[in-house]
């Protein structure tokens, strides 16, 4: 749940460095344990850190691997060690204790656009090309992380929140009538990248977006296969199969550094935990302390 907020401009005035850092100062509170900014000339980012891991080094950004390509992501990447067996077959070195945000840039300067294609897990994250003199950013398969971004004439400003997109000098307090109408009807907003505010908008889930030049492309990476089917030849199979793959999606969220399990009881929060409770890694559980509803719900809850 870190922060990030980046300023492109096309005038070739630097960033107003005390604006990104009172937009920055807005994040701050998804961030307590470390805050910092980058600039180079019309292209700003910020980031607040909130330390998740015990890894000896922390996901500290903005971030670069070679002075010329910064990174400014709220992420956390599953699979690591597939994405490390294929970045490594594409000639990259020293991943063993990359960060997050690290083995994203990695794979853009591996894959380049197509890096999406690569990662998983969840993430917002932007990307500065100095040398394409582009913005290319980017939000995972399901949305779980936000990115909201604001253009206007020769300026382009994004964050993961939408208060801070809005305490840009410039925008503007013009709600957007159809997808407040639109909550208020169906409860959601029919058009995943419409905001309540008329001049902010919202990087669907899937999707890429490239800032270059003044204008905006946005496209769809990846949809939710509709096609296909699963087939073993015992009813038990498909037991089989789908614990083998929880299993592995737990552990692999697990990693090295020490987590607990929040149960209330459900099915989903007592699945993982009895899972995790089997991982070589001690995982603990924890509950509050609540009444438990009355009927079958509140037997599950006391039986967790």
């Amino acid at each position: 749940m870190s922060g990030i907020v980046g300023l492109v401009s096309l005038d070739v005035a630097p960033v107003d460095a005390r604006l990104l850092g009172r937009m920055t100062d807005a994040v701050a509170y998804r961030g307590p344990d470390h805050q910092s900014t980058w600039s180079d000339g019309p292209v700003g980012f910020g980031h607040t850190l909130l330390s998740t891991t015990t890894e000896p080094s922390p996901d500290r950004q903005p971030t670069s691997l070679d002075g010329r390509v910064w990174i400014a992501a709220d992420a956390r990447i599953d699979g690591r060690n597939d994405l490390v067996q294929r970045l490594e077959s594409r000639g990259r070195t020293d991943l063993g204790s990359a960060t997050n945000a690290q083995l994203i840039l990695h794979a853009y300067h591996a894959w380049r656009d197509e890096c999406v294609r690569h990662l998983v897990g969840d993430f917002a994250f932007a990307i500065w090309d100095g040398p394409a003199r582009r913005l290319f950013c980017a939000r995972d398969h399901f949305g779980v992380k936000s990115f909201y971004y604001r253009e206007a004439p020769g300026l382009f400003v994004f964050s993961n929140t939408l208060d801070c997109v809005r305490r840009h000098p410039e925008s503007s307090d013009q709600l957007n009538d159809l997808a407040i109408a639109d909550f208020l009807v169906g409860g959601v907003k029919q058009d995943e990248s419409a905001t309540s505010f008329e001049d902010v908008q919202r990087l669907p889930p899937a999707h890429t977006l490239i800032y270059e030049a003044g204008a905006v492309r946005m496209r769809a990476y990846w949809t939710l296969p509709t096609e296909g089917r699963v087939r073993y030849r015992h009813a038990r199979d498909y037991v089989d199969r789908f614990s083998e793959l929880f299993r592995d999606a737990v552990a692999d969220r697990v990693g090295t550094s020490d987590v607990g399990v929040w149960a209330s009881g459900g099915l989903d929060s007592t699945s993982i935990l009895a899972t995790a409770d089997r991982l070589p890694v001690p995982v603990p559980g924890i509950i509050a302390p609540l009444p438990s509803p009355p009927g079958p719900e509140g037997t599950r809850q006391e039986a967790s």
